[in-house]
């Protein structure tokens, strides 16, 4: 079943491309299967020197639209176009003159768009949508996905605060019953809510029998505090004084936390067994996964508030049948079955972070069976041809008119 009407919905992003946020590609690729005309709406177009496929993907079926700037000299140019000059003059009263000047430069990719539904991704975009409703120029409804940071984040929220978002937005959609309590707990409406995965797609991450002889365990994450590496580092090292001296520990990613995570690993004498291996694209993520005996998920709750709201990659390395440790924190553990195809431990526990590796390096059997059930799990929930059959009613519904 498709979205019949060939519906334009824009996409409101923070960043387009970005490497970290392939959970929200597949989103809009998904739909785009479904039938939608995506028209994406960066607030950054950061030039990368290399994408995940994903975004070469959409790249072939999805339009992008980027902003100007904000500076002064953006802002008076505002009053040399003739459509500037109309929305100021139009939208007088509602807002202090160079507030307004602001907002046709925020608002200006979509003014002219035809769109049937906006699809806003984080709470921090709705005020676009709002804004675009509010002068007038979209009648339409308003989706938003909700991603974390969002309602988790002290700062974010302090610099960021929720004013009217949650009654102007028509519906929401989070990937965790963790999300959507904090949600909640903010003033979310819970009628408003539908609880949809973040998805990947699993053809990317192919099943692979593991090795026997293979002793490598990986983490995959931005290196930053709520990710818990430096608890991952102390815990493998804890393994390390265990007799394991030939496994090594894999962190892929990069962030502000690579000085002091190199310091620790110093520290502790790792360094010919614990390696930080940068960034890597999804390909190349999927090919090191086919090495590893483990995923370790070890993540933390932040000084900041922040919280892992799904950790995509603890599905990723499932379905490449690779078993997961992940600490029971923010929405993590719900991506797996415990016991199953992998193991939650307690944040900040390390000897039994240590206890559960040393089984899954000892046990190869027990490691091929739970690989191979984190594998069936993944394609069954997480697959983006799955979450968009969960997002095709929402959008159908607000598309009638209709609040879903």
């Amino acid at each position: 079943m498709t979205i019949s009407s060939q519906a334009n919905v824009a996409y409101l992003l923070d960043s387009y491309p970005s490497l970290s946020e392939t959970f929200i590609y597949y989103q809009i690729l998904g739909m785009q299967e479904q039938g939608v005309i995506p028209h994406l709406y960066p607030k950054v177009t950061p030039a990368l020197d290399r994408v995940h496929e994903v975004i070469k993907r959409l790249d072939s079926v999805a339009s992008t639209h980027p902003r100007a700037g904000y500076g002064i000299g953006h802002q008076l140019a505002v009053l040399l176009k003739s459509e500037g000059r109309k929305f100021v003059l139009n939208n007088r009263g509602q807002a202090p003159f160079q507030a307004l000047l602001r907002d046709f430069l925020e608002l200006e990719p979509l003014l002219n768009s035809k769109i049937d539904l906006l699809h806003v991704h984080y709470l921090s975009n709705a005020q676009r949508a709002i804004k675009l409703r509010r002068y007038g120029h979209y009648d339409g409804k308003i989706l938003c996905s909700i991603h974390g940071y969002d309602v988790d984040d002290i700062e974010h929220l302090a610099q960021n605060p929720i004013t009217d978002e949650f009654s102007e937005v028509d519906h929401i959609t989070v990937a965790t019953e963790f999300t959507r309590r904090s949600a909640i707990r903010l003033g979310c409406p819970p009628e408003k809510i539908s609880v949809i995965p973040e998805p990947l797609d699993t053809g990317a991450f192919p099943y692979f029998d593991r090795k026997p002889d293979s002793l490598i365990v990986g983490s995959v994450g931005r290196l930053v505090e709520f990710k818990g590496f430096s608890d991952g580092i102390r815990a493998f090292a804890r393994l390390h004084q265990r007799g394991f001296t030939d496994a090594r520990y894999v962190i892929v990613g990069e962030g502000e936390e690579r000085a002091s995570l190199e310091s620790l690993i110093a520290e502790l004498s790792m360094q010919d067994h614990i390696t930080l291996a940068g960034a890597k694209t999804q390909s190349e993520i999927s090919e090191m996964m086919r090495e590893w005996r483990l995923l370790l998920s070890p993540g933390v709750r932040a000084q900041n508030g922040r919280e892992e709201n799904q950790g995509v990659v603890i599905q990723e390395a499932q379905a490449a049948g690779v078993p997961v440790v992940v600490t029971r924190i923010g929405g993590a553990f719900e991506g797996l079955l415990p016991d199953t195809s992998g193991f939650i431990v307690e944040s900040g526990n390390l000897d039994e972070m240590a206890d559960r590796m040393e089984k899954l390096l000892t046990n190869f059997q027990l490691s091929q069976s739970m690989g191979e059930a984190g594998a069936s799990h993944v394609r069954r929930v997480y697959d983006y041809r799955q979450t968009s059959t969960l997002y095709q009613p929402v959008y159908e519904q607000l598309l009638k008119g209709s609040t879903a």
